[in-house]
């Protein structure tokens, strides 16, 4: 059984930002539940297959313009709505030799119905029931470890996200948003993307165990649809661990250092975005994670 956040992430601009018909702030938040089974159907080959449960929560928050933009004062538009989705996961590994081992791993989509509200500052609307259809996409995932002494194990992998299931940001409001939009629709046409990965892990004892890694993230959204909603540029990602065994206990800490590269944004008025530039963006992430094996 597996309980985690796939995804969670939020931008914060100040109120009176120039890209605030766009975003003043978003949030994305989700957490999986996930029991699945394993069973060997070789000596030298196991599958899996597991159930997902998913909570997905979408909240936005921009300016609505009374007028001119930049000019008139403007209104404040927010909404929030969750949902529930059910997808699977299927997985396989082949340990191929005493050194050398694959694993293929696939997500499926989950199509989310999410369902909430929404609230204008207007004297004549308030706001309403806002709805809208999200896919968070599948993900298949291939990766080889190669024990390369008997203390050295080095990791490779590639993710290949399927973000193409994520062509439009459709939002349904009732009654009609100002009394004129009852349906609001922002094309994303998302790409699918890669992530590259490779990892090392030494074992110092029978116990403890360091690990470092790097990765190389490719941004799903392509230039025609970047907006402020999400840091959508290429990553790279710097990792240190230690891990912790005894019996049938565990325990890993992780340390990534996250770059985001830097990435020219071009003008489209019509959807509040701005000709600018997204530069410095850098995080810290910390992880940890506790098992026992039954």
């Amino acid at each position: 059984m597996g309980v985690f956040s796939r995804y969670g992430l939020g931008v914060d601009y100040d109120s009176d930002w120039m890209g605030r018909y766009n975003c003043q702030k978003a949030t994305i938040q989700s957490i999986d539940v996930n029991p699945s089974v394993a069973f060997k159907a070789l000596d030298n080959l196991s599958l899996a297959a597991g159930l997902r449960a998913e909570w997905f929560e979408f909240e936005l928050t921009k300016a609505i313009p009374t007028g001119t933009p930049f000019v008139d004062p403007d209104l404040s538009f927010h909404m929030k709505g969750d949902s529930w989705g059910i997808g699977y996961n299927l997985g396989a590994l082949y340990q191929a030799t005493d050194w050398l081992a694959f694993g293929l791993a696939y997500d499926s989509e989950i199509k989310q119905e999410v369902e909430g509200s929404y609230e204008v500052n207007h004297p004549l609307l308030s706001g309403g029931d806002g709805s809208g259809d999200v896919t968070t996409p599948g993900i298949l995932r291939f990766g080889t470890s190669v024990k390369a002494t008997e203390k050295l194990t080095v990791n490779a992998g590639i993710v290949y996200t399927l973000w193409s299931s994520y062509d439009e940001l459709a939002i349904d409001f009732d009654p009609a948003l100002l009394g004129q939009h009852a349906e609001s629709v922002t094309q994303k046409d998302w790409d699918d993307a890669f992530r590259y990965q490779l990892g090392v892990e030494y074992a110092l004892t029978e116990a403890w165990a360091l690990r470092a890694g790097y990765i190389f993230d490719e941004t799903p959204d392509p230039d025609a649809h970047v907006d402020y909603i999400v840091p959508g540029n290429d990553r790279h990602l710097i990792s240190l661990g230690v891990g912790y065994k005894k019996g049938d206990l565990f325990c890993d800490l992780s340390y990534t250092y996250l770059m985001i590269k830097d990435r020219d944004i071009a003008a489209r008025p019509e959807e509040g975005v701005l000709p600018g530039e997204f530069s410095g963006g850098d995080a810290h992430l910390i992880g940890l994670s506790v098992g026992y094996k039954l």
